[in-house]
């Protein structure tokens, strides 16, 4: 019975760092250069770095990154500027 007592009643407006509280902006750009984890890996911990990224997401099979940010704290030439710095390129 304790489990069911620690699940947000249905309709209740969950928050997540402010992400209710911001625009959030959704953008894919492909990646070139990434072969392995690690280089997957590099990207999303350059990104995930820059403020209000709510989340970034590379397929590396597809070689795009998916990304989700508040629009107010970053833009897209900060996100191609991070993928730069881990060593890829933007398409």
């Amino acid at each position: 019975m304790r489990f069911f007592k620690c699940l947000p009643i249905f309709g209740a407006k969950i928050r997540n760092k402010g992400v209710l509280d911001m625009a959030i902006n959704k953008e894919s750009y492909t990646v070139e250069g990434m072969s392995c984890n690690h280089c997957k890996m590099a990207v999303e911990k350059e990104v995930k770095a820059l403020p209000g990224m709510v989340s970034a997401i590379v397929d590396l099979a597809a070689k795009t990154l998916t990304v989700e940010y508040d629009g107010e704290k970053t833009n897209p030439a900060a996100i191609k500027i991070a993928v730069e710095e881990a060593g890829f390129t933007v398409a």
